[in-house]
């Protein structure tokens, strides 16, 4: 689904119901999407938690991130908010997740 020529939809009856409890009526044969909009958002990280007794960082996001997506190799831990900031740890690829593509993205440090 990158624009409207490659975006259709089809669904059974009953996948939604209205307010009322009317169930929607089916679109059996794929329909043409009338209205496209792209995905143009930022992705941004919102928080992080990091427990170093069990070596889970928990990465929350703006967005749905792809988990298979994490390079861990580009994660710096480090002790101060500065650029330059001693001590850092660098995580290796040997960190993976397990998550679901989602908004959080729980990173077990290897």
């Amino acid at each position: 689904a990158t624009n409207v020529s490659t975006t259709f939809i089809s669904f059974l009856a009953g996948t939604f119901l209205d307010v009322s409890g009317n169930a929607v009526v089916a679109v059996a044969n794929p329909a043409v999407q009338v209205q496209f909009v792209g995905d143009a958002a930022l992705v941004s990280l919102n928080s992080f938690d990091l427990n170093m007794n069990t070596g889970r960082l928990l990465l929350n996001f703006s967005a749905t991130v792809r988990a298979s997506s994490l390079q861990a190799r580009f994660i710096s831990l480090q002790a101060g908010r500065a650029a330059v900031s001693l001590p850092v740890v660098q995580l290796t690829n040997d960190s993976g997740t397990q998550s679901l593509d989602g908004f959080t993205l729980e990173v077990q440090i290897g």
